[in-house]
């Protein structure tokens, strides 16, 4: 994972959990990775130089979670929210239709705190009976999961390349390796 994927995802899962759990500051925290995720250039040279800091939508907390995470450090922030937001809802954010409402919604009212017991919901018939879903939504839940179960594992071209790429620098600087490629699917331009 590139670093600037490292720092985008921990701020979306910072203004994630800060809107599941009812925190004051979860419109803030989404402000702050709007804000970062539209900077160009590269984020530690933004964060060395102070320029990060002059984005609107970018405070202090900003910038130390973003240097936190540049680091591989997890944000204290992420450290104060995940801890109150179960890990299965972090996956149900990735399904295509439902945002952080709709997502505590079937947290608070239904107990779903994974994929499997969303679709577990839905093939029940239960996601109906909540205000702001019906049978158009629990369609569209039960086709996005099917993705994403389909998809589960692969990577984009842009991720493969960042995890291949240091792996073959690392086997090429050992003294007895005179060649190393990359091969299979990728090297083949085929769908990962």
């Amino acid at each position: 994972m590139t670093s600037r994927r490292a720092v985008l995802d921990a701020l979306d899962r910072i203004a994630f959990a800060a809107e599941l759990t009812g925190d004051p500051r979860a419109r803030t925290w989404a402000s702050a990775a709007w804000a970062v995720r539209s900077a160009t250039g590269d984020l530690a040279a933004l964060c060395a130089s102070g320029e990060l800091a002059t984005l609107r939508g970018v405070g202090p907390s900003t910038v130390r979670a973003v240097e936190q995470a540049l680091r591989g450090e997890t944000p204290d922030a992420l450290a104060e929210l995940a801890p109150r937001v179960p890990e299965g809802l972090f996956a149900i954010r990735r399904v295509e239709g439902l945002g952080p409402k709709k997502v505590r919604r079937l947290w608070e009212e239904l107990g779903i705190t994974s994929l499997g017991e969303l679709e577990y919901a839905c093939r029940e018939n239960r996601l109906v009976t909540l205000s702001g879903f019906g049978d158009k939504t629990q369609a569209k839940v039960l086709d996005a999961i099917a993705r994403l179960r389909a998809t589960e594992g692969a990577l984009r071209r842009d991720q493969a390349q960042a995890i291949l790429e240091p792996v073959v620098h690392a086997l090429l600087a050992l003294p007895s390796v005179r060649r190393a490629a990359i091969a299979g699917d990728y090297a083949r331009g085929e769908e990962l």
